[in-house]
């Protein structure tokens, strides 16, 4: 079973080796599973952040483990919260980590481990809490009991406290990852008791609806709030993999090509999809779970600005409100340099220039330099640069090593000098 995969389509997750009736931790580039050979008959990896550092649980007694970090070679201990068990379930690029570890009294509380020592991250009241996603900036979110402890909701940990996300109408929700915006995805149930995939926008919950059944779950979100998860599918107990994506749920089992044979493809692990949209997934052949690492293919499906425009337009047409030259809410950004600047989880409405990279004055050059945010594909950055603002534009080379971009010209003589930046679609 694959649970999480990072930016280079490395994943984790738990598989049987050999006869011996337990199961093993494993990493997997797509071309075979590597047993990450930690002790215990039982061990799985539950997160992996971009350097390959994993975390998950491992014991002698399935359901019983300690969390671990494991750093391409050697694997560590994290210890509890004075109890007896625990499991390592989130790991952010710095290596915390998120999950669940048994107090002196034996009950599980949400932790973050900072390399050295664990924290107990509390509770929403209640009794009970686990943390399932932690991303770059240490933001952690998962659920936890709520006072009186009759439901659990969804939670977001900003360094100072838990906060409740809410629900979709209903009494319960949980939280299973989240992005480096802090956009969120898990479950929560409705004003009818229904379950539902929600995304968490950083205001509100979304409900993403099913496949045509009565549950839904999300289990991964990428940077350019593309969700995956799980759906009971129409007129049947069965889940189905889903990829919502530009406003729409579809379901995976449509959408794979060259996998004949195999059925029920699902996802089921926490951080299951990465910035590049490649997905850890599930499937049967012959009546057989195996691992399986999806791959989008070029030329199909929406690209990463059609995404974006679908998300905050409702449309992926170059048009309209849409437009790439549009201001629709007339802060001074066209729609393209919202997107190409400040990033695919940007809020167009809530876009102020005050955010983009500034023109500097570098000893005797005039400087523009930005880092390309993350999850941003299919832009092509330029720069031209005056004396007059006429017709003497000349074009600036990009000295950067990509994501960097610099753009450097000599001031020397010019009394005046103007720099602009030019952004296109590919």
């Amino acid at each position: 079973m694959s649970y999480s995969i990072n930016n280079s389509g490395i994943t984790t997750g738990l598989s049987t080796f050999g006869a011996g009736g337990g199961f093993h931790a494993f990493r997997s580039n797509g071309t075979g599973l590597t047993d990450l050979a930690l002790s215990g008959a039982f061990n799985y990896g539950a997160g992996i952040n971009d350097s390959g550092q994993i975390t998950g649980g491992f014991g002698e007694d399935q359901g019983y483990y300690h969390p671990f970090f494991y750093n391409g070679s050697t694997s560590i201990d994290l210890g509890t919260l004075g109890g007896s068990y625990g499991d390592g379930i989130g790991i952010n690029s710095s290596g915390n980590i998120t999950g669940e570890a048994q107090t002196a009294g034996g009950i599980y509380h949400a932790f973050l481990w900072n390399g050295s020592s664990m924290r107990d991250l509390g509770t929403l009241g209640g009794s009970t809490s686990i943390g399932k996603g932690i991303n770059s900036s240490g933001q952690i979110v998962g659920n936890s009991d709520i006072t009186g402890n009759g439901s659990t909701h969804a939670f977001l940990y900003d360094g100072t406290g838990m906060h409740d996300l809410g629900t979709l109408g209903g009494t319960s929700s949980g939280a299973e990852a989240m992005n480096a915006s802090g956009e969120a995805t898990g479950f929560a149930t409705t004003s009818n008791g229904d379950q539902r995939a929600f995304l968490y926008d950083g205001r509100k919950m979304i409900n993403l609806g099913t496949l045509g059944g009565s549950i839904s779950y999300g289990k991964g979100i990428n940077s350019s709030g593309m969700v995956v998860g799980r759906s009971q599918i129409t007129g049947s107990s069965v889940y189905h993999g889903f990829l919502y994506t530009g406003g729409t749920m579809f379901d995976l089992n449509n959408l794979v090509i060259g996998l004949g044979g195999v059925t029920d493809i699902d996802v089921q692990g926490y951080g299951a999809i990465n910035d590049s949209g490649q997905i850890g997934a599930t499937g049967f052949i012959a009546g057989q779970q195996h691992v399986f690492l999806l791959t989008p293919v070029a030329g199909t499906g929406f690209s990463v600005l059609e995404n974006w425009r679908q998300r905050w337009f409702g449309t992926t047409s170059n048009s309209g409100n849409a437009a790439d030259t549009a201001d629709p809410y007339g802060n001074g950004l066209p729609n393209l340099a919202v997107f190409a600047l400040l990033g695919p989880a940007q809020d167009p409405s809530t876009a102020s220039i005050n955010q983009l990279p500034q023109v500097q004055r570098s000893g005797g050059n005039l400087l523009y330099s930005f880092t390309e945010p993350t999850g941003v594909s299919g832009i092509t950055y330029g720069a031209e640069w005056s004396a007059t603002l006429q017709s003497d534009w000349q074009p600036v080379p990009d000295t950067g090593t990509a994501p960097l971009h610099v753009f450097s010209v000599p001031i020397g003589s010019n009394p005046k000098l103007f720099l602009r930046l030019r952004v296109t679609e590919q």
